[in-house]
Parts: structure tokens; C-alpha cells; sequence
């Protein structure tokens, strides 16, 4: 492992986890411990890619915010709000919600995501391009410079947003 050495608990167990499971693994410095999910969506003897699945609801006990960050890979069901409030529950519980950027857009600076976030490669933020907390940014999009992409947004492939522009909460 590199420079970051923090385990990481993926809240999810769908398509989206598996994605981010795979980006987290094999382009980050985390080590995957776990996935969660909430306790009525929690199969029994449950197992995502080799790893425990947990029950959001008790997930501190096994997996303390101390020694673990923690992602949440929820699509936009809900038009976000479903990432929105596990986003706000995962803080709540102290923990600090990584981010991934992929390794191929190493012109951007970390500084120009928010916590939780996922930006995927297709070099998608010029200069001066930031979005909020809790945003996914899908391969090839492009957010144009002085761009503010609030929190909780999903930006999809193939999406061209101009510069200076504003997208707001949860779109």
C-alpha cells in the first residue's frame, strides 16, 4: 500500500459498489475491509467480492471510524437523496468519507473535489472547475473552468458542462 495506509468500508452492494470496488482497488492506496448496507437489505451470510457485508446500522462496531474511512456508492435513486442522507449519517458516525480520482487525470488537484466524491478518468475538470461533497463524476465528462457543481450530484458520461456554470444540489 502507499502513502494513505487507511482501510475502507464501501457502503453498497450493487452495480455501483462493484464499480467503485474495482477503481478503489486497483487505482487508490486504500485497503477494501468491508461493504455495508442497510440491516433490511442485508442478506444473510452476505459476502461482496471475497469481503464481509455489515449492517450500516452497527457498521462502527465493526469497522470504528478511527481506523476506517468509508465511501458511499449509491447512484442517483431518489434524484440523489438516498446518497444524500447515508452521506449524512456516515459523518454523523465520524467517519471520513473518502474520495477517488482516478490516477489518470493527474492535472487535477484533490482540492478541486468534495469529501466522497468519484471521478472517474476523461480528464473532467478544467481549472478552476470544483464540486461540492458526495458528487459522481462519470467517465468522459467535462465540467469547464469556474464551474461550481453543488453537493450531491451525478454528472454521466458524456456530459459537457460549460465554463461558468453552476449546477445545484442534487441534480
Amino acid at each position: 500500500m502507499g502513502k494513505h495506509m487507511r482501510k475502507l468500508v464501501i457502503f453498497g452492494i450493487g452495480k455501483i459498489s462493484d464499480v467503485a470496488f474495482h477503481h478503489f482497488a486497483t487505482d487508490s492506496d486504500y485497503k477494501i475491509a468491508a461493504f455495508a448496507t442497510d440491516r433490511a437489505f442485508l442478506p444473510e451470510g452476505a459476502h461482496a467480492s471475497g469481503l464481509p457485508v455489515v449492517a450500516f446500522e452497527e457498521v462502527e462496531k465493526q469497522f470504528p471510524p478511527a481506523a476506517h474511512d468509508l465511501f458511499i456508492a449509491v447512484g442517483y435513486q431518489q434524484l440523489n437523496r438516498l446518497r444524500a442522507a447515508r452521506f449524512q449519517q456516515a459523518r454523523a458516525k465520524g467517519y471520513t468519507l473518502a474520495t477517488y480520482i482516478s490516477s489518470q487525470n493527474k492535472h487535477m488537484a484533490r482540492e478541486q473535489v468534495g469529501d466522497n466524491c468519484f471521478v472517474m478518468s476523461g480528464e473532467p475538470l478544467q481549472p478552476h472547475a470544483k464540486t461540492g461533497d458526495n458528487c459522481f463524476v462519470w467517465t468522459n465528462a467535462l465540467i469547464g473552468h469556474h464551474s461550481r457543481v453543488s453537493d450531491h450530484c451525478w454528472i454521466t458520461s458524456g456530459v459537457v458542462i460549460g465554463g461558468h456554470s453552476r449546477v445545484g444540489e442534487g441534480c
